[in-house]
Order: C-alpha cells, then sequence, then structure tokens
C-alpha cells in the first residue's frame, strides 16, 4: 500500500500545526503527534510532556502511540499514519517500527536528533520499516 494520499498527508499536517502551536508555550519543545486511520479518522493526539511529567520519555509520538493502542485494543497499529511536527527521535522511531505505524510524516528535519533520515535512521534497519518517512514539503513547519 502506497503512502496515504496527499489529501490525507495534507489533512494530518494541518491537523498537527493547528493543535501543537500551544505546545511551546507550555515550556515544552514543540512537538505534537497526531495518528490517524487510513480512512482519514483522527485515532490520537498528543503533546510533548518531558518537562511537565519530568520524564524524558513523554515524547509526543510514544504518548500517541499509547493512546492509539489504548483505543484500538491492539498490541499493533497496521493502517494507520502518524503526523508530526519534527522529525522523530531515534527512540521514537524505534517505537514508531515496533508497533508497525504504515507511514510517517513531518513538517521538519531535526538535524541533531532526527532518528528517521537526518542521522541515527534506525527504521531503514528495524524489522518493520514504515513505508514512507517524508517531509511535507509545501509547508514545512517553521520550528
Amino acid at each position: 500500500m502506497p503512502t496515504p494520499a496527499i489529501n490525507l498527508t495534507t489533512t494530518m499536517m494541518q491537523a498537527v500545526i493547528a493543535a501543537g502551536q500551544h505546545v511551546g508555550r507550555k515550556g515544552e519543545i514543540p512537538v505534537r503527534a497526531v495518528i490517524f486511520k487510513s480512512d482519514g479518522i483522527l485515532l490520537a493526539t498528543a503533546d510533548n510532556e518531558v518537562e511537565i511529567r519530568k520524564n524524558a520519555t513523554a515524547h509526543a509520538e510514544v504518548l500517541c502511540i499509547t493512546q492509539a493502542l489504548q483505543k484500538t485494543c491492539s498490541k499493533y497499529l497496521d493502517d494507520r499514519h502518524i503526523a508530526v511536527t519534527l522529525e522523530p527521535c531515534a527512540t521514537c522511531a524505534m517505537a514508531l517500527s515496533h508497533v508497525r505505524i504504515s507511514s510517517v510524516v513531518f513538517g521538519a528535519y531535526d538535524l541533531k536528533s532526527g532518528g528517521t533520515v537526518s542521522n541515527a535512521r534506525v527504521i531503514q534497519h528495524a524489522h518493520h520499516s514504515p513505508r514512507s518517512s517524508a517531509l511535507l514539503r509545501s509547508r514545512p513547519v517553521v520550528i
């Protein structure tokens, strides 16, 4: 199955941008993640909560995965897609691989800690690789 249609990709990124603008005001690195079903239905959404929870693993992607898994009562997120404001780090990229997410779309490269295409590229070496790690080039997020 190919990457989600461009209209779904655009919808995903618009949801991330619109809902995630307040994250930085909470003292967090402004990252928001949303998970959609292939039919475009929103399944889960989360912000970084590292500072709030005093937990270095409380990244938006991990929290969003947890919500989605609870809602689906499954250990996998096949045929689901995640959109993130910033390229997932290596830990989050591997978590996305472990839950078998279908695709990853992000709004800005993380040249220092990116784990999908910028640095570690861990999903290239995982047992399950999301079908796409794409930057929405038409309107990149400025962080």
